[in-house]
């Protein structure tokens, strides 16, 4: 693999303190950090060489959210905090176990 001796990469105030490329490292690489859903979309690599030839590759990249902490409810959609019941014997239960998006 040859060395790459010349690279950048995006330096808006989006990417400030969360992207970095090196061409240091072998192979060079993009660092990106504190991904969020904003940052999900094609991202591309490109190396034009001392000929002047193009090379290109893309990338697509999702983030998304983590979802929240789980949730039971009855089947009426009512959250159950701590216990259910007191219920009668032989009587019926349904738990529903949910997060959301």
């Amino acid at each position: 693999m040859k060395r790459i001796w010349n690279g950048h990469h995006d330096i808006s105030v989006a990417w400030a303190g969360r992207a970095v490329f090196s061409v240091l490292s072998d192979p060079a690489r993009l660092e990106l950090s504190k991904l969020a859903p904003a940052d999900s979309g094609t991202y591309v690599c490109a190396v034009q060489f001392h000929r002047g030839d193009h090379k290109n590759t893309t990338s697509r990249i999702i983030v998304g959210l983590p979802p929240s902490v789980p949730m039971i409810r009855t089947l009426e959609g009512v959250v159950i905090r701590d216990k259910v019941g007191p219920l009668r014997e032989g009587a019926n239960l349904t738990l529903v176990c949910a997060v959301e998006k």
